[in-house]
């Protein structure tokens, strides 16, 4: 059984960081100090939990996950750039598509030949252009009077990650899914029991949406690329919250929406098992 506390300490983080970022974000959700916090929550939350789990992290970074992690933080200051707004944001996006590219590209040079017959171009499009596709859903959330129901459609997804990529052989990588699902989880709950705080809370959504695509999508590709999470799988993972911005107003639409993501999610989550294992292990 796997031991919850690492993620457990790094929810409690989350709230704490978001309870600052809440109190410091402004009239119009837009103070820098804020929007840092909030950007700055999802790869605290992801070291704390390495630090509580016993894993050591490296810098430079040696091997992929240790990439991803490093994409988290430098994905913060990107974050920030997103919340702001203008033309800020779309500098903040352009970054994040780069730093999509550094990632998938850069460091899965082990890949390249072996594993991907020279096919780099092919593999790395579809890895960054999923990245993409899903980091548009967080940001185009707010115009659809989504924040909260994306939020936690991002957070099912998440959390149904973390059986998938530990069934399939990476417990670490499971481990920082179910961080991130808090990390958008938490404040989805706290704006669903407190309707009021959705005022302003659209420029803190957006700078945390980044860093947390980008830390999910780096620990799927983690499964899928050095474990045995299937492809298709791992993509139905990060894609599956686009489901969120579908058409239909009410609550009603909502919760069909959400459990169209959960179905999705889970079924790809029960479908990353492995074959048995004959020695019963």
């Amino acid at each position: 059984m796997i031991d919850p506390t690492p993620v457990l300490v790094a929810s409690a983080l989350v709230l704490a960081v978001l309870a600052a970022a809440l109190a410091t974000r402004g009239d119009s959700g837009r103070g820098p100090l804020a929007l840092a916090l909030a950007a700055l929550a999802p790869p605290a939350a992801a070291f704390t939990t390495l630090a509580v789990f016993g894993r050591a992290t490296s810098f430079p970074p040696k091997d992929f996950l240790d990439s991803v992690l490093a994409a988290g933080v430098v994905a913060v200051p990107l974050g920030l750039m997103v919340g702001l707004g203008g033309w800020r944001a779309l500098l903040g996006l352009v970054g994040a598509v780069g730093l999509s590219v550094w990632l998938f590209l850069t460091r899965t040079e082990s890949l390249h030949e072996r594993y991907w017959g020279g096919e780099v171009a092919g593999h790395v499009t579809v890895l960054v252009g999923g990245t993409a596709l899903a980091l548009l859903a967080r940001w185009a959330a707010p115009t659809r009077d989504r924040v909260t129901e994306c939020s936690l459609g991002f957070a099912l997804a998440a959390v149904l990650a973390a059986p998938a990529l530990g069934w399939s052989g990476t417990l670490v990588s499971a481990l920082l899914a179910a961080t991130i699902s808090a990390s958008s989880g938490l404040p989805g709950l706290l704006l669903l029991v407190r309707p009021t705080l959705r005022v302003g809370y659209a420029p803190l959504f957006r700078a945390a949406a980044l860093p947390q695509v980008l830390l999910l999508a780096g620990v799927l590709a983690n499964g899928a690329l050095y474990a045995e999470t299937p492809a298709w799988a791992a993509l139905t993972l990060l894609l599956a919250p686009l489901v969120c911005l579908l058409p239909g107003g009410g609550v009603r639409f909502a919760v069909l929406r959400l459990v169209a993501v959960t179905g999705a999610c889970a079924a790809a989550a029960w479908l990353s098992q492995g074959e048995p294992n004959p020695y019963g292990y």
